[in-house]
């Protein structure tokens, strides 16, 4: 990203915070603002508009501290994007593309796409042909999985959910699936038993983890499950399988509902 004065020199519109109920910013002074574009505030923060009415934009603050009234902010002209490629299999990365742990890229993945899109309309979807394994002998005697089927596991704590989901990873993985983890406001614990599960297994070369802790930003933590999808829907027009497994929901939907409170929604 380059700095807010020169944001501000290709944009030529400056807009000024008039209240923060962090996470949620509402400025005034941009009149070309996007749906889902970056803006930039002067102290250095990020943020992305949310929605926009005649007088005011609506804001998602990408930072742990919140921003005082009057402070400037400008556009970006750049759309809220996620980092694809084959250069991010066995990395474990953020939101925005950036690597977790203090291991960088070998390489930097060339092509971006937007989190944001239009899905394809149910004319342009395949039937669900194939069958889907999990590795777990009885599931997949009784319950009929297939490609393409999104699934849900529920039930109380500590019933071996996560373990269940480490086994359908380790056998897609297997065979070739690309799996994608989507780890939403985790303990650091819980990523790095992930990470060494892959390590273990040698599974590393057919996995991408995209995870946020539970100490990172609200608005960060909210953009995690679409971050993974925008990777994994990469992936998947690129002729390959793909297994993306978002843990957890319940989580997304706690700090979704905190979001939509601070919006007054």
């Amino acid at each position: 990203m380059k700095d807010f004065q020169q944001y501000l020199t290709i944009s030529e519109e400056i807009g000024l915070v008039e209240s923060c109920n962090h996470p949620i910013v509402y400025a005034g002074g941009l009149p070309n603002a996007t749906l889902q574009e970056i803006v930039m505030f002067e102290s250095g923060e990020l943020g992305v508009v949310l929605s926009m009415t005649r007088d005011q934009v609506e804001i998602l603050l990408y930072s742990k501290y919140s921003v005082k009234a009057g402070i400037r902010l400008t556009r970006t002209g750049i759309k809220q994007e996620m980092p694809v490629g084959f250069e991010l299999l066995g990395k474990s990365l953020n939101p925005f593309g950036n690597p977790l742990n203090a291991t960088k890229l070998n390489e930097t993945p060339k092509i971006s796409r937007v989190i944001d899109i239009s899905p394809s309309g149910i004319n342009t979807r395949k039937r669900i042909e194939q069958p889907f394994e999990t590795g777990v002998t009885i599931v997949d005697m009784l319950i009929p999985l297939g490609k393409g089927q999104r699934q849900l596991v529920i039930g109380d704590r500590k019933t071996g959910k996560t373990s269940f989901l480490y086994q359908t990873i380790l056998k897609q993985a297997n065979l070739g699936t690309i799996c994608i983890y989507a780890g939403i406001g985790k303990k650091k614990t819980d990523i790095k038993k992930i990470e060494e599960f892959f390590h273990t297994n040698g599974i590393e070369n057919n996995t991408v983890i995209v995870a946020t802790t539970s100490e990172d930003p609200a608005g960060v933590i909210y953009l995690t499950p679409y971050a993974a999808m925008t990777l994994a829907e990469y992936f998947r027009d690129e002729g390959h399988d793909v297994l993306v497994v978002l843990d957890d929901l319940f989580t997304h939907a706690k700090f979704s509902m905190k979001l939509q409170k601070f919006r007054g929604l």
